[in-house]
């Protein structure tokens, strides 16, 4: 039975994590700036007249969403690293919104859905929508997930 094992306390290189995301974290920066400019033409525009307080709005979920995932992926590149509180944070935010979407959103006019939660047969009243719901759901789940990793990463990181 062999017992070598090594003692080296040197500092070890890490891989690095954002050279192996460069390229589509460049792209997915340029699209959300495109993104950002053409929901703040919206913005100026009064787009809310044209489409509807309702279509405005769920514009204004995937803007808010987008700004908040360009915030997180700019962090991310100064950090270098997978796992971050502001990546938790983030994540937790877009549940909340979506949360929060799935119960404001039926209470606007020109809203309609066919998946709601306490809907009358006519369609003029719905609770929930449980589209929105369920994507804040399994958000709210995945950004326990991310804060799992990021306190793992920092015992590991403690540990070295």
């Amino acid at each position: 039975m062999d017992n070598n094992f090594s003692v080296d306390t040197s500092r070890q290189v890490k891989k690095d994590f954002v050279k192996k995301i460069s390229t589509p974290l460049g792209i997915a920066l340029w699209l959300m700036a495109f993104e950002l400019i053409g929901m703040t033409v919206i913005l100026v525009s009064e787009g809310w007249r044209e489409n509807g307080l309702f279509e405005f709005s769920v514009q204004c979920l995937h803007w808010l969403t987008m700004f908040c995932i360009l915030v997180c992926l700019i962090k991310l590149m100064f950090d270098a690293k997978p796992f971050s509180h502001s990546f938790t944070l983030c994540a937790r935010l877009i549940a909340v919104l979506y949360l929060l979407a799935s119960v404001i959103f039926p209470r606007l006019p020109g809203f309609s859905t066919n998946f709601g939660i306490f809907q009358n047969g006519a369609g003029t009243f719905t609770l929930i929508d449980a589209r929105y719901l369920i994507r804040g759901l399994l958000l709210w789940v995945f950004s326990v997930i991310i804060q799992e990793g990021f306190l793992l990463q920092k015992d590991m990181e403690e540990t070295i």
